[in-house]
């Protein structure tokens, strides 16, 4: 079927990722990796990537950005995103990104995969803490303002 008629004939059917998540992949890029993804893209506003939020690169000072910040993204797949120390990811995070909320969207955590599908590598509690400390720095910037 061509694709103009499938579209007709379907205009609404969702991605095929939604009826098969992808929950398996390998993450290789580091935050290094998106700052510099960030930096060349600032029109950014949507990615899907396998974060290794594991390896912080002596990313822990005021600006671990160095500057690069992007407020379009709002949503982002973080899927398969191991996490190290939730309270620096959730700096670094909010310094790049901070309009993010890295567990809305298409990153809701499920209480567990289904059955036919293998398990991700997300640990859902430190994301939790990511979020909510993103949430506490969104709060107490506002409030400054």
């Amino acid at each position: 079927m061509p694709l103009p008629l499938a579209n007709a004939v379907f205009p609404t059917f969702p991605p095929p990722d939604l009826f098969f998540p992808i929950r398996s992949r390998t993450a290789e890029i580091t935050f290094r990796g998106l700052i510099s993804l960030l930096k060349l893209c600032p029109n950014l506003y949507y990615f899907d990537l396998a974060l290794d939020a594991t390896k912080l690169d002596d990313l822990q000072g005021d600006k671990p950005g160095g500057g690069v910040c992007n407020r379009l993204v709002k949503y982002a797949r973080l899927i398969d995103s191991p996490i190290g120390d939730p309270d620096v990811v959730a700096r670094i995070l909010f310094d790049i990104l901070p309009e993010l909320d890295p567990l809305a969207g298409p990153n809701a955590l499920l209480p567990a995969p289904p059955q036919n599908m293998p398990p991700h590598n997300m640990a859902p509690q430190r994301w939790n803490i990511v979020r909510q400390k993103m949430m506490a720095f969104r709060h107490a910037t506002a409030s400054q303002i």
